[in-house]
């Protein structure tokens, strides 16, 4: 008697887990559709500049993001703001290449994908 028990609550809580993936699936699907344009011409509700790779990236690396938040200001290259950017500049233009491409994007044999030769 307790295994019917225990196999009947087995099945019960399987069917709760089937049932809240399938909600979550199912909200997150909805989601994905609202934010969507349903026919052509519509703009989407999302703001594309928090879908870009380099808005990504900005997150990660430092450098980045101290450019993407100093190059529209205008101040002199001798202030606080000027000097940190090319710092930034400095730090970006010392790094290795090879990490500033997304790796399906990356040379091979210092060749891009348009197979021109690339210097290092």
């Amino acid at each position: 008697m307790a295994k019917e028990e225990e196999k009947r609550e087995l099945y019960l809580e399987q069917r709760r887990l089937r049932n809240r993936k399938h909600q979550l699936y199912t909200d997150t699907l909805q989601e994905f559709q609202e934010s969507h344009p349903r026919r052509p011409g519509e703009t989407t509700r999302t703001n594309p500049a928090t879908s870009t790779y380099f808005h990504y990236t900005r997150r990660i690396m430092l450098e980045h993001d101290a450019l993407a938040r100093i190059l529209p200001m205008s101040v002199e290259l001798r202030s606080r703001e000027g000097r940190e950017a090319l710092h930034a500049m400095e730090a970006l233009c010392k790094q290795d290449c090879t990490v500033v491409y997304r790796t399906s994007l990356e040379p091979i044999d210092w060749k891009c994908i348009c197979k021109q030769q690339m210097d290092k």
